[in-house]
C-alpha cells in the first residue's frame, strides 16, 4: 500500500494531525457491543475539532479535544481488551493524516496509539503556553498529563511487534515515542528550573536541576535527533556551567569560576524558544564575567584555570549522579587532589 499525500494548508503547529476517514461503530461491531453510537460520536467530535485546530486555537477548544481524546482512549482500550469476544460485522480500516501523510491500517492499535500521540502533543503545547507566560507550576500540571500519553504510546508501540514495511512512521515507532518521554521530562525540569529562579533557590539546587534537564534531553536525542531536543540539550548544558561557575564563586575559587564562564559561555548564542527567562539570564553573562574579572584583578589575583570537571555528556546520560562535583580545599592544586583521590 503506497502511502497518499494531502493537499492542505499548513499550520504552525507541532505535528498536523487528522482523522481522513470517518467510522461507524455500530456498522462494525455486533449489537452486543452498547457503546458504538457513543465512540462513533466521539471521533466525529475529535475528527472535527482537529479540522478546526491551528496555532491560533482557544485554550478551551483545546481543553475540549483533550477530554474528548481521554474519553475515546479508553473506549477504545475497553474495546481492544474485548475484541476476541466481540463480534465484527465487518474489518474497519482506520485512517489518520500526520503532517499530509496518510497512513491506513486495519490494525486496532493504531487506533488507540493516535489519541493519545495528539493528547500528549497538545498537552505540552499548553505546557508550552504556560512557560510563555511564566505559569511554571500550571506548566507542569499539563506536562505530567503528557507524560503519561506518552508513556501510554510506548507501551501500545512496544506490543505492535509486527508491522508491514509502508508502516514505517515515527509514531508507532516505540524509540520516538521513549525520545518523547525523555524530552517532556526534560521541560518539566527547565520549568522547575525557572521557577527556581523565581524564587531564588541556591545555586547547588538549580544546578541539579539543570543536570536533569541535560540527562532528559541528551537521552531524548540520542534516541530520536530533532533540533528542539537539541536546543533543550544546549540550554541545559549552557545552565549546568552557569550555576557551576556560581559555586565556584561562592566557595572562593575565582579563577575558577572566570575559567568556567570564559571557556564554555562565552560569546555562545543559545536559542531559548519559548523559555524568556532564560534568555534574559544568558543576556546577563557578559556583564557577569566582566564584574568577576574586575573584582578578582582588584582584590583576589586568583590565576585563572580549570578547577573542576563536570560529568560528560556521555556520563551525564548514563549516571544518576546529579550532584556537583566537588571542589578542592583553597589554595590546593587541584591535580595534586586527583592524584590522592585516585590513591586512596
Amino acid at each position: 500500500m503506497e502511502n497518499l499525500y494531502l493537499s492542505v494548508v499548513s499550520t504552525n503547529i507541532e505535528m498536523d494531525i487528522h482523522i481522513r476517514v470517518p467510522l461507524e461503530f455500530e456498522k462494525i461491531l455486533d449489537y452486543t457491543f452498547s457503546d458504538s453510537i457513543t465512540m462513533t460520536r466521539q471521533r466525529i467530535s475529535i475528527q472535527q475539532l482537529l479540522d478546526q485546530r491551528n496555532e491560533h486555537s482557544s485554550f478551551d477548544d483545546k481543553i475540549q479535544l483533550i477530554r474528548y481524546l481521554n474519553t475515546y482512549s479508553k473506549q477504545i482500550k475497553n474495546l481492544i481488551v474485548n475484541l476476541k469476544n466481540t463480534k465484527l460485522i465487518i474489518q474497519p480500516q482506520f485512517s489518520w493524516s500526520i503532517d499530509n501523510e496518510t497512513i491506513k491500517t486495519s490494525c486496532w492499535l493504531f487506533e488507540a496509539i493516535m489519541p493519545k500521540v495528539v493528547n500528549y502533543i497538545i498537552n505540552t503545547d499548553i505546557g508550552k503556553s504556560m512557560i510563555k507566560n511564566e505559569q511554571f507550576v500550571e506548566a507542569n500540571k499539563y506536562f505530567k498529563g503528557a507524560l503519561q500519553c506518552a508513556n501510554e504510546s510506548y507501551i501500545l508501540t512496544e506490543s505492535w511487534k509486527w508491522k508491514m514495511p509502508y508502516m514505517n512512521h515515527k509514531v508507532i515507532s516505540s524509540q520516538w515515542h521513549m525520545a518523547q518521554i525523555h524530552k517532556i521530562n526534560s521541560l518539566m525540569q527547565l520549568s522547575a528550573l525557572s521557577r527556581g529562579q523565581q524564587q531564588c533557590s541556591s545555586d547547588k539546587t538549580l544546578y541539579i536541576l539543570s543536570q536533569r534537564a541535560l540527562h532528559h534531553s541528551a537521552l531524548s536525542y540520542m534516541k530520536w535527533k530533532d533540533s528542539y531536543t537539541e536546543m533543550l540539550l544546549k540550554v541545559s548544558d549552557a545552565f549546568r556551567y552557569l550555576y557551576s561557575a556560581n559555586i565556584l564563586w561562592n566557595n572562593a575559587q575565582y579563577g575558577g569560576s572566570i575559567y568556567t564562564v570564559q571557556h564554555w559561555l562565552k560569546d555562545q548564542e543559545i536559542e531559548t524558544d519559548i523559555f524568556d527567562n532564560f534568555k534574559q539570564e544568558f543576556e546577563k553573562i557578559p556583564f557577569l564575567l566582566q564584574e568577576r574579572i574586575r573584582v578578582n584583578n582588584s582584590a583576589y589575583f586568583e590565576t585563572i584555570q580549570s578547577i573542576v570537571d563536570l560529568p560528560s555528556l556521555e556520563s551525564v546520560i548514563h549516571t544518576k549522579n546529579i550532584k556537583h562535583p566537588d571542589i578542592p580545599t583553597l589554595n590546593e592544586d587541584p591535580q595534586q587532589s586527583d592524584y590522592q583521590q585516585d590513591h586512596e
